[in-house]
C-alpha cells in the first residue's frame, strides 16, 4: 500500500525551516527580507516575540532575562513574567514592573505595578484576547483578569510611576504553587503547576466569569495526546504553542488554531511571518506564497519522515512540486532514504528535478528515514512511496490546494 509521507502523524515528522500547512502541503518558506543583529541569541532560551510597525521584539534569557528591540537595543528584564501587545504598544512584565515600548516612536519607560491597591507577587502574565490579559499572583495563587482600561493606564503613565490596576474578576486557589504556568486553549484557562492543575471556563456575557471545571493533583496540559507520544509542551507565545520532540530532538511551533506546523532546530519562529536563524544571527521575513518579484535569498530547508513497517520493498517515489523558487531543469532538492533491516543498512540519494515527479527506487527494510532538503523555497503537494507490486503506482496523487 502506498505511503503518503505528508499524511504521517506529526510525531513522525521533524525538520529545519520547514512548514506543514492545513492542506498537508510541505512548505519551504521563501525569504522576503533579512534583518541582521549584532546580538548573539539562543533558541533554547526564547520566551516570546512579535513584529509590529516594522519593529521586531525578541524576549530571551542570556545570563539574565532580556528584550531585544528593533534589532540592536537591549533591555534587561530580570525575572520575566509575560508579554502582551495592545494597539501599537509592547508590554513586557517582570518583577512587579512593566517595560512599555511604543512601536510608533520607539519611546520606552518602566512602570511599577500594584494590583487592587496592594503589592502582590506577580508570577505570570498572559494575554488572553486582543482586549484582555491575565495576571497570576502568589500566596495564595490567584488569577486576576484585566481589560484595555488597565493596559491604557500602564501605557499612559510616566517613567518610574507606580500604577494601580484593578481586576474586574479574580479566582483564588491554594494550589498550584510550583512552576506555575497558564495556557489559554479552546476558550479554557489551564492554571498549571508541577503539583496541581486547575481548568477554568472563561465565560464572557454582560460580565466575565471564571468558572472552575476540573482539578487535578498533577500537571496536566490540553495536549495529552502529543505529550504521550514524546512531544513535550514548552510554552505558549503570542503566535504559537511550542513543543519539543524529545524522541527526535526537534522543535515544533503550532499555530493557535492547530492548522499549521513549523519545524526547526536552529530556526526560532516569532510569528508565521517572522523567524530567527541562529546560524548567521539573522531575522527573516518569510512567506509560503512564492513571490517572483523578490530577489532569491537562499538558506537551508529540511524535512524528515520516519516509518516503521513490516519488511517492505519500495519501488518508486512520487513527489509533486507545483511551485519552486528555482523553476528550471536543474536539481532543486535532494531526497535521501535510509533503510534498516535486521543488521542491514543502506542509504540512497536522489536528485529531485522541477519537471519530474516519478522516480524509480529500490529501497528495502523495516525502518526508514526519508529526508528532503534544499536551499530553495518551494511548495510540495505530496511525497509518496510506492511499494513493489502496488497496482496504484500511476495514480494521480496531486491534490487541490484548499
Amino acid at each position: 500500500m502506498a505511503v503518503q509521507l505528508n499524511e504521517l502523524p506529526i510525531t513522525k515528522i521533524t525538520g529545519e525551516f520547514a512548514k506543514l500547512n492545513e492542506s498537508k502541503h510541505i512548505i519551504f518558506p521563501q525569504i522576503l527580507k533579512s534583518f541582521n543583529t549584532t546580538q548573539t541569541l539562543n533558541s533554547f532560551t526564547f520566551y516570546d516575540g512579535f513584529y509590529l510597525n516594522n519593529k521586531i521584539i525578541y524576549i530571551y534569557s542570556q545570563d539574565k532575562d532580556k528584550v531585544l528591540y528593533n534589532l540592536n537595543t537591549v533591555y534587561e528584564v530580570p525575572i520575566y513574567n509575560g508579554f502582551c501587545v495592545f494597539g501599537s504598544v509592547y508590554f513586557v512584565f517582570y518583577q512587579n514592573k512593566c517595560l512599555v515600548i511604543d512601536t510608533r516612536d520607539d519611546s520606552h519607560k518602566t512602570v511599577n505595578l500594584t494590583i487592587d491597591n496592594s503589592n502582590q507577587g506577580i508570577v505570570k502574565v498572559k494575554q488572553l484576547t486582543p482586549q484582555m490579559f491575565a495576571i497570576i499572583t502568589n500566596n495564595p495563587t490567584t488569577i486576576h483578569l484585566f481589560g484595555l482600561d488597565s493596559a491604557g493606564a500602564i501605557a499612559s503613565a510616566k517613567d518610574g510611576d507606580t500604577v494601580n490596576i484593578n481586576s474586574f474578576t479574580y479566582a483564588t486557589f491554594s494550589n498550584p504553587t510550583f512552576n506555575i504556568d497558564l495556557i489559554y486553549y479552546d476558550e479554557k484557562i489551564y492554571l498549571i503547576g508541577d503539583d496541581y492543575t486547575v481548568i477554568l471556563d472563561l465565560e464572557m456575557k454582560d460580565l466575565v466569569y471564571l468558572i472552575t471545571k476540573e482539578t487535578y493533583n498533577y500537571r496536566k496540559t490540553p495536549f495529552k495526546e502529543l505529550e504521550d507520544a514524546g512531544i513535550k509542551f514548552i510554552r505558549e507565545t503570542q503566535s504559537f504553542y511550542i513543543f519539543y520532540n524529545t524522541v527526535y530532538n526537534s522543535y515544533i511551533y503550532i499555530t493557535k488554531d492547530f492548522k499549521d506546523f513549523y519545524f526547526g532546530r536552529e530556526t526560532v519562529y516569532l510569528t508565521p511571518e517572522i523567524c530567527f536563524k541562529i546560524q548567521g544571527s539573522s531575522f527573516y521575513q518569510i512567506t509560503d506564497l512564492l513571490q517572483s518579484e523578490f530577489a532569491p535569498i537562499t538558506t537551508y530547508h529540511e524535512i524528515n519522515f520516519r516509518l516503521t513497517l513490516s519488511y517492505t520493498v519500495f519501488q518508486s517515489l512520487i513527489i509533486n512540486i507545483p511551485e519552486t523558487q528555482k523553476g528550471d531543469n536543474d536539481r532543486i532538492a535532494t531526497l535521501n532514504i535510509e533503510a534498516r533491516y535486521d543488521a542491514g543498512y543502506n542509504i540512497f540519494s536522489y536528485g529531485i528535478l522541477y519537471n519530474r515527479s516519478n522516480y524509480r527506487l529500490l529501497s528495502r527494510g523495516e525502518e526508514f528515514v526519508i529526508s528532503l532538503y534544499s536551499n530553495n523555497a518551494m511548495r510540495i503537494e505530496n511525497v509518496v512511496l510506492i511499494p513493489a507490486g502496488d497496482k496504484n503506482e500511476r495514480k494521480d496523487y496531486s491534490r487541490k490546494t484548499k
